[in-house]
């Protein structure tokens, strides 16, 4: 069928109910939620709502809408051959229709007080037991045969196909649109507006100006012309797009340096110059100089590395390099020359971030919430005597196992296992993440609610895939925590552990390890 329109209520394309119309079942478009088609039935008495998504299609295309009674109760929803709603069991299912005390309606749902169905009815089925979901499915794909009724022409059937087909297309583009996009009813932007003149102070008194000053950036950081070639009263825009014009001149030397020192910073942990916030005299100076200025040269620049201010190749120049590619065996020779790796000899072992040690534990688990955009989860409960009070909740659902870039912070409600894990205070800049060890951490990691959680749910995970073979089971676990194959000592020490132990414990274990922490 199609509809005529999106923005009606309550029709109902298909109707089964008594001769005086007391007691129906219908397929109703828009009853409790607009745009929504649903199972409905006098005073909801057989029906309830479903989660469902919004029609956007069946005003231009026709769409196929079944309900199925199975023989137990249950009911289900389908639109297009899927189901969009059940099977769920009402509390009371109906027991059939007699022929003789009910009647077909089309368009209008109970005795039309609510009004008619506005839209078309191409074909309508009735048939005389459930249909299962793979005969629902293929009522949709193929004309009806058999005990069914009369297919459809050859022509008709291809053209219903095609429509059917490009509805299906139009809701994945939709989904994959909705996916990408956040619906924000507020955002923060700038307001732009005439800039107000500037006046150097005198002695910095407000009540004391002397000379205009016009749009310009700071000199003493690159030989370009500090001020900038744009009229005095030019417009904010015009003043921020001198700005980034000088910024990413190619005379200016220190956007790309400071640039490709945070790219080199977030691979190796440690910036070539350690003090990233900080390239001047009082900040810390660079290890290597030279390859400094020809990483930066080589990014500002069209050349066999990649085309000029490309990140993706920055990262791809690093990380193919000898290196990146070192191993973090010591060496005792260098190691007393430059015990800070600061010239790099080896790769340095580093523990990762916080946010990522937890976001890898709800992976491993399988409890990881892979939902992007939208708004973020608040693991707190917020309360009001006076002022505001925040308190920390742990929950196991959906939202709560949402990846950590999702999560709100409020500074009276830090969550424990982050703050141990050196995850930096939100309210100030952290150019570069401290990293610590204290016993705080090995508390946390081993008694933290969450962590015993994932645990627990990791073993179920490798119980399901492994069954009772502890060797099997072992080997699962390392592959999912680790990513590589246990070894043969690692597999006798697992065996000797299990006997003795859970599989709860030993993943708890795994979980608590270095190897699963740091990047070596």
């Amino acid at each position: 069928m199609t509809l005529d329109r999106l923005s009606q209520r309550g029709g109902s394309a298909f109707t089964i109910q008594t001769l005086n119309g007391v007691t129906f079942d219908g397929i109703v478009f828009g009853e409790r939620v607009p745009n929504r088609w649903m199972a409905g039935s006098n005073g909801f008495a057989r029906t309830q709502d479903v989660v469902s998504t919004d029609e956007i299609a069946a005003d231009v295309l026709p769409v196929q809408l079944v309900i199925t009674y199975g023989s137990s109760g249950e009911l289900t929803i389908y639109r297009n051959g899927k189901p969009i709603g059940g099977p769920y069991r009402p509390a009371n299912a109906p027991q059939g229709f007699d022929a003789s005390a009910f009647q077909a309606v089309f368009g209008l749902r109970h005795d039309g007080s609510t009004g008619y169905l506005q839209g078309s009815i191409h074909e309508a089925r009735l048939y005389g037991r459930a249909l299962t979901a793979a005969e629902v499915d293929a009522s949709y794909h193929t004309p009806p045969s058999g005990s069914f009724i009369e297919p459809l022409s050859t022509e008709r059937n291809a053209k219903l196909t095609a429509q059917w087909t490009l509805v299906n297309t139009l809701l994945e583009m939709r989904s994959r649109a909705q996916a990408r996009s956040v619906i924000a009813d507020r955002v923060y932007a700038v307001t732009s507006a005439k800039p107000e003149t500037t006046f150097v102070l005198a002695r910095g008194d407000v009540n004391a100006p002397t000379n205009e000053v016009s749009a310009g950036a700071i000199g003493a950081v690159s030989t370009i012309p500090a001020v900038f070639d744009i009229p005095a009263g030019a417009n904010e825009s015009d003043r921020r797009k001198a700005l980034a014009a000088w910024m990413t001149d190619r005379r200016n030397p220190l956007t790309p340096r400071v640039m490709v020192n945070r790219i080199w910073q977030w691979h190796f942990g440690t910036g070539l110059v350690s003090t990233p916030n900080d390239f001047g005299n009082t900040g810390e100076p660079p290890s290597n100089p030279k390859l400094l200025d020809w990483l930066a040269s080589t990014f500002q620049t069209n050349n066999r590395y990649g085309k000029a201010w490309s990140i993706k190749k920055m990262h791809r120049l690093i990380l193919t390099s000898h290196t990146y590619r070192q191993a973090s065996a010591p060496n005792a020779a260098a190691s007393k020359v430059d015990a800070d790796n600061r010239l790099l000899w080896r790769f340095s072992p580093r523990r990762v971030e916080a946010e990522v040690i937890r976001d890898a534990m709800l992976a491993v688990a399988g409890n990881l919430n892979r939902s992007m955009g939208g708004p973020g989860f608040r693991p707190f409960t917020v309360s009001s005597y006076g002022s505001k009070f925040y308190a920390l909740i742990d929950r196991d659902t959906p939202e709560f196992n949402r990846r950590s870039i999702y999560r709100m912070t409020v500074h009276s409600a830090r969550n424990p296992l982050l703050e141990a894990l050196d995850c930096p205070d939100p309210s100030s800049k952290t150019p570069k993440r401290n990293v610590s060890t204290t016993p705080t951490q090995a508390l946390e990691m081993m008694n933290d609610a969450f962590v015993l959680r994932q645990a627990r749910l990791l073993a179920e995970r490798v119980r399901k895939s492994a069954g009772q073979d502890i060797n099997k089971q072992s080997s699962m676990a390392i592959s999912l925590t680790l990513g590589r194959k246990p070894t043969g000592k690692e597999k006798t020490r697992a065996a000797s552990f299990l006997k003795a132990n859970t599989l709860e414990m030993y993943c708890w274990a795994l979980l608590n390890s270095g190897e699963f922490a740091y990047v070596d």
